[in-house]
């Protein structure tokens, strides 16, 4: 099981502190169990972005959910579980999350991948 969350902006020595959120999130979701396994990738803008969805078979990205603020949103924690596995089967094992920048996600990013049920 792979997820990957792509977000769309830079990171930088000074923002270290952000990977200290991850690595707790890591440690709950997988625990000692190697069979799940969570990435974190920062592309520079939306053209990089867009040009990797382009490539999504290539890639490998599975099901593709934009986290965005006028998305439905799980209501608990047990419903994104479910939302999550139900992802996974879709993505043969394979989910990426994609969150924008500042701005939020292109229009063209939102209108061609999944959003939440």
């Amino acid at each position: 099981l792979h997820v990957l969350v792509v977000a769309v902006g830079r990171t930088s020595a000074k923002e270290a502190w952000a990977e200290l959120p991850v690595e707790e999130y890591r440690t709950r979701l997988c625990g000692s169990s190697a069979a799940f396994d969570l990435e974190l990738a920062y592309l520079r803008d939306d053209d990089a972005l867009l040009k990797m969805l382009a490539q999504r078979k290539k890639r490998r990205l599975g099901c593709v959910i934009a986290l965005d603020e006028h998305q439905r949103a799980p209501v608990s924690s047990e419903q994104f579980c479910n939302w999550l596995y139900r992802w996974l089967e879709l993505g043969n094992s394979r989910c990426t999350f994609v969150v924008g920048g500042a701005e939020g996600l292109p229009p063209e990013v939102k209108a061609d991948i999944y959003a939440a049920p």
